[in-house]
């Protein structure tokens, strides 16, 4: 209930009957302060008493709904970053903590406005005890190590050594935790791996021998003799039963490396020896040696004569086409020497000479009559040769001239098109030669001529030809004379003295001279 403050009304003399009107007339219900209910706690904390690893929530009543509050641990504020979860859902606030440790017991309090609740959390701690301890086991060289205990407590974190010295994550090394289940895993066992191992978490520990027996090397697959024809690529592998042991190769019993020229790999438990065209001297016993075990085999080279398998053809081009020869022979990796007419032939704009494996080309783009003649391609003392035949190209019109029908006054463009560019031309008119001197405009771009005539007359009309080389082409020109017509008239118009007079007309032809009449 809201009750009305009481004002106190001080008068040192009576005040006029329209003031203690206006005052009564202000002291409305609605202007009335009132005094607050007062916030109370309905459901104080509770202590609580927890295992650990479990979830605790402490919940706070108030009599009013959404009021802002405050938690504490100790007399020491917390929230959400503390890896608290509260909450507030009307007049009901909530700490919860997850996975609770023995260090999260203590006092708890919360503080609403004025208000405050506390209570105490006591975190029952149990032992860790192996419910599966370690065991002893025995692997082979390559094998996996697997080691696993089992204990009765999630969440510990355990601390692994060897030999009494810590062991962390590596390339082969797995530590893995899940739950109550931890395990060490190693992968491809050494002989070093052999010994004692330890788990322990805190106090509590387990231990086990592991026994690695050695795996002794084999040859799996030893190497195997070869033939090959030289330029060829060769190579002898060699598998052994161990991975990435160190290995030597040898030629005739003297030892190679990769400054000789090979290319020694070794990938896992696989040795190998590449050596790329190979020429006949490369010939011989190779052997390899990993460890105390050996393996050996011959290498023959077929030295091959080089042969045309392909020889050079003749062949017949017409101007402007490309020049295509090509040779192939038996054998990669050889240099050719091209000549045209007993002289040497090299690589220029127009000609391209390449080389790839066996196939060996000549191209010239765009043939010109010089251009036939005898080519020649020679390997050492093996050569191979042809004609070249280059027919000249006619001349042709490939778009000749098109008769045309156009109005005075406007323009006319004549176009004929030739097969060869920039040949030259001549036009006429009526059988007569034109020029630029007599108002046309001439134009030869590549094989496009052009003859262009701007405000074209009546008597501009006739026959038009254009003669390139032995080939003409002619056509009509006709000019359609348009009479004048007022697109817009004279039209009655009234002034006053001193204003300008303006009398304008439009027709439908530009450049005709106009006669005025008073």
């Amino acid at each position: 209930m809201k009750v009305p403050t009481r004002l106190p009304l001080v008068m040192l003399k009576a005040p006029p009957m329209s003031l203690l009107t206006d005052l009564l007339t202000s002291l409305t219900t609605d202007n009335l302060p009132f005094v607050e209910e007062p916030l109370e706690i309905v459901k104080p904390l509770e202590d609580q008493t927890i295992d650990e690893d479990q979830t605790v929530k402490f919940t706070c009543e108030v009599s009013k709904p959404n009021i802002k509050s405050c938690w504490y641990k100790d007399g020491k504020a917390v929230s959400e970053k503390d890896g608290y979860r509260i909450e507030t859902i009307n007049s009901v606030h909530t700490l919860i903590l997850d996975n609770v440790a023995e260090e999260d017991g203590g006092k708890y309090s919360i503080k609403v406005e004025d208000k405050q609740s506390e209570a105490t959390l006591t975190v029952k701690v149990l032992p860790i005890k192996f419910v599966q301890p370690l065991a002893d086991i025995t692997v082979t060289e390559k094998q996996e190590i697997f080691l696993e205990v089992k204990i009765n407590k999630p969440g510990q974190t355990p601390v692994w050594t060897f030999e009494n010295k810590d062991v962390s994550t590596s390339k082969r090394i797995r530590l893995t935790s899940d739950g109550v289940l931890h395990r060490l895993v190693i992968e491809s066992a050494d002989l070093e791996d052999e010994g004692s191992y330890k788990v322990a978490f805190g106090d509590v520990e387990s231990s086990a021998n592991v026994f690695v027996d050695e795996e002794p090397l084999e040859i799996v697959k030893p190497l195997e003799d070869q033939t090959i024809d030289e330029d060829q690529t060769v190579k002898f592998t060699c598998e052994v039963s161990k991975p990435n042991i160190k290995s030597c190769w040898y030629k005739d019993g003297k030892a190679v490396s990769e400054k000789d020229g090979y290319r020694i790999e070794t990938i896992n438990s696989v040795h190998t020896l590449i050596l790329d065209n190979v020429a006949e001297e490369d010939g011989g016993n190779y052997s390899i040696k990993v460890e105390d075990k050996q393996s050996e085999a011959t290498l023959t080279v077929k030295v091959l004569p080089i042969k045309f398998v392909q020889p050079l053809a003749d062949i017949t081009v017409t101007e402007k086409q490309e020049i295509f020869l090509e040779v192939k022979i038996n054998k990669p990796g050889q240099t050719p020497v091209w000549t045209f007419e007993n002289k040497d032939v090299s690589t220029s704009k127009r000609i391209r000479l390449t080389s790839d494996g066996v196939l060996h080309r000549l191209v010239i783009e765009s043939a010109d009559l010089e251009d036939e003649g005898s080519y020649k391609v020679a390997f050492g003392d093996v050569e191979s040769s042809a004609n070249v035949f280059v027919d000249e190209e006619p001349l042709e019109i490939v778009k000749p001239l098109e008769d045309q029908t156009i109005d005075e006054d406007q323009t006319v463009k004549f176009t004929c098109e030739v097969s060869k560019p920039n040949i030259k031309s001549r036009w006429y008119k009526n059988g007569k030669v034109v020029s630029e001197k007599d108002g046309y405009r001439i134009e030869t771009i590549n094989s496009v001529h052009t003859l262009i005539l701007d405000n074209v007359a009546e008597e501009d009309g006739g026959n038009y030809s254009i003669k390139v080389e032995d080939k003409q082409s002619e056509a009509t020109l006709t000019v359609k004379a348009v009479p004048v017509e007022f697109v817009q008239p004279l039209a009655d118009m009234t002034v006053t003295e001193k204003q300008e007079i303006f009398l304008e007309v439009k027709i439908n032809k530009p450049n005709k001279k106009a006669e005025w009449l008073p």
